[in-house]
């Protein structure tokens, strides 16, 4: 039989209250919750950028191939990326200019989980959900972890992937509640009305808006300045347990604390995320390089000569002095690395 609860024309497990996990306290942040932490974060990061210029995608271990294109295509709406149409990795496009990579895993390799959330911007919430409510109706989602875990009205949608990702599913360019709209005033330019409700939306347009990860209790403020200091990153502290740092013109990594799980931790090692910055040589200094074995036909970076040459280079590991805080890879571009703001193909 097929697990998925449905609830009216979608699934809904636990209907109105979920968790992308309990911080140090115990206490749950919401949907609506992360959705205001990121405005909050928007709101003192301002129109900085920093140094990290753009989050371009997300590299995720998957399973089953048509699981996964039944999720990724038929029900969140990506795009396929034409220069990937076959093989064991999947290009799906999420926006113009962000995708997740989807590798196909090995025998007797784990799939990867991000140990908190994904956000992701679409252009219609309503279309998503008519798409999703089909394939769990079709059954090919059945005997996998996917349910939707939370669906708040004129916010968004929580959304568990058929290997345990969580998404936080939201409309791009809708206004969300709680906010006043302005409308315009005389005397006002073409561009100020053009942005004058922006900071009323999640997102300006399709994409990833956030990635959210769970950190140990303590650790937020020190990440935060790791990417300041090696990156040149805008950062901020949104509360006493959460950073915001810049990742682009408009994703932000959030870094929420929470008790430690340790299953989880092992289900997110070795996913990674490539970003691109401004300052290459320098920050490669300050960083910790690491080759990745998996990728080293792709690059190499023991060496800046290396880096250099490959137009990017890769970390993992987010330290406090000499001791290791966190792990996430990292996979690190020069601006003139030639994928730099490649347009993609993306089909609303």
């Amino acid at each position: 039989g097929c697990r998925t609860s449905v609830v009216q024309s979608l699934g809904c497990a636990n209907h109105g209250s979920w968790n992308t996990g309990r911080n140090a306290e115990g206490t749950t942040m919401s949907l609506g919750a992360v959705a205001d932490v990121v405005r909050a974060a928007r709101a003192k990061l301002g129109l900085g950028v920093g140094g990290i210029a753009h989050l371009e995608h997300i590299n995720l271990v998957v399973g089953d191939k048509d699981i996964t294109e039944a999720f990724y295509f038929t029900g969140l709406g990506l795009t396929r990326d034409p220069q990937r149409p076959a093989g064991r990795t999947i290009w799906a496009n999420a926006g113009w200019h962000q995708q997740f990579h989807l590798v196909g895993r090995e025998e007797g390799e784990p799939v990867q989980v991000v140990n908190g959330a994904i956000g992701l911007a679409v252009p219609s919430l309503d279309k998503v959900k008519e798409q999703l409510a089909s394939v769990v109706t079709s059954g090919v989602l059945c005997e996998t972890q996917f349910r939707v875990e939370d669906d708040v009205p004129g916010v968004g949608i929580a959304v568990r992937c058929p290997y345990g990702n969580l998404f936080h599913v939201y409309e791009a360019k809708r206004h969300l509640p709680g906010l006043p709209h302005r409308e315009p005033e005389d005397g006002m330019s073409r561009f100020e009305q053009l942005f004058l409700n922006e900071a009323a939306t999640m997102s300006p347009r399709p994409g990833i808006p956030y990635v959210l990860f769970r950190v140990g209790p303590g650790c937020s403020a020190k990440i935060g300045e790791y990417y300041t200091k090696t990156l040149g990153a805008c950062s901020v502290q949104v509360d006493e347990t959460t950073v915001a740092v810049a990742a682009g013109a408009n994703s932000l990594l959030l870094f929420v604390e929470s008790a430690v799980d340790a299953a989880a931790v092992t289900q997110q090692e070795g996913l990674h995320l490539c970003i691109y910055i401004t300052d290459f040589e320098a920050s490669y200094s300050r960083v910790t390089p690491w080759t990745n074995p998996k990728f080293r036909r792709l690059d190499q970076c023991d060496t800046v000569a290396q880096a250099v040459g490959s137009r990017q280079f890769r970390f993992k590991d987010i330290m406090d002095g000499e001791k290791p805080l966190f792990e996430l890879e990292h996979e690190t571009r020069a601006l003139s690395h030639s994928s730099f703001m490649k347009p993609l193909t993306y089909l609303e």
